[in-house]
């Protein structure tokens, strides 16, 4: 290959890379619970918050146990708290994504949630979201909120929740890189192809 065609390939390479893309209005939240801290059947180890806040597209996965996994009847809670939006109203600071209920025959280790809240275009990167009312507070009109799975159900008292009604219960939103489609690499290869198809002929 040529070191003109070299470098056009690796132009594009760098253009095209999803690991180098980065979309300012893709974030990212992160959550970690241990693992045997459950008192219902699911053990719940953490989830992972993508969301887009030009538009509050998110998609949330949360993750459990191998040895306890998402199975039989759960419901899944969540209620987040964002002060640092400017406001401690609800709207925005408090989101709500709840009554999330399953009934699995199979046991998974994964579920994905995903939907449009509207809030999360005021929500920005570092900016502190709490999981329990402990460390930052409650928004208007709620005494007291936590996260995260229920098992079995109905209710009775059994339950993974994310933190520990400490200080610490809190995150920060980070900026995400996300990959662009899958095309774009194969856009990349086909370019590769194409330049070292033309070196040959030369």
């Amino acid at each position: 290959m040529s070191s003109k065609l070299r470098a056009a390939f690796l132009s594009a390479a760098f253009l095209l890379s999803p690991a180098l893309r980065v979309d300012a209005a893709a974030l990212m939240l992160s959550i970690s619970d241990p693992v045997g801290d459950s008192t219902g059947v699911v053990d719940a180890t953490g989830l992972t918050m993508w969301f887009d806040n030009t538009t509050g597209d998110y998609t949330i996965k949360l993750t459990a146990d191998a040895a306890n996994p998402f199975i039989g009847t759960f419901r899944i809670n969540l209620n987040l708290f964002n002060p640092d939006t400017g406001s401690v109203a609800q709207d925005p600071s408090y989101f709500v994504d709840t009554m999330n209920d399953y009934d699995l025959a199979s046991p998974v280790t994964e579920i994905i949630l995903t939907g449009t809240n509207t809030r999360l275009i005021s929500w920005g990167a570092g900016d502190r979201v709490a999981y329990t009312s402990t460390p930052l507070g409650n928004p208007t009109g709620i005494a007291l909120f936590r996260s995260g799975v229920w098992s079995p159900l109905p209710l009775a008292g059994t339950e993974d929740m994310f933190g520990t009604w400490s200080e610490g219960d809190y995150s920060v939103i980070a900026a995400n890189p996300m990959p662009e489609p899958g095309s774009l690499g194969l856009l990349a290869g086909g370019l590769f192809a194409l330049f070292s198809l033309r070196a040959r002929r030369k």
